[in-house]
């Protein structure tokens, strides 16, 4: 009996009593925040719509756009602070980039399996 009565005491919360009611209302709480989570983000978003390439990271392409935008903006100042000369991208050399490592050209996914297997990280493509 002693070993039993172990057992719970390290389940017991000074405040409490139990931590068993705490865990159950986390659970609880965890479930309900993602639900809510993918009803928030399905209010208009690109992703949840179904909208193929929904962008990287689940941005619209406006958002992307933006995005791009800034980021090339920072990198140029901070390059012609160095006194480099950098030539911003635009978001069509970006998307191409985001795009390009998921296939290699001229190999078609059939092709490529048959030639390097499935997935084995041993293949530099970039």
């Amino acid at each position: 009996m002693k070993i039993v009565a172990d057992h719970w005491d390290m389940w017991k919360n000074p405040r409490s009593g139990t931590l068993l009611p705490f865990l159950t209302m986390m659970l609880i709480l965890l479930f309900v925040a993602a639900c809510n989570s993918g009803r928030a983000e399905s209010s208009g978003s690109a992703a949840a719509n179904g909208v193929p390439g929904t962008e990287e990271f689940g941005l619209s392409k406006q958002g992307l756009v933006e995005k791009i935008e800034a980021v090339e903006a920072d990198i140029a100042q901070c390059m012609s602070e160095a006194g480099f000369e950098y030539v911003a991208v635009d978001y069509n050399t970006v998307r191409h980039g985001m795009t390009a490592d998921k296939s290699l050209p001229g190999m078609g996914e059939r092709q490529f399996i048959a030639t390097y297997g499935f997935g084995i990280s041993t293949l530099y493509s970039g």
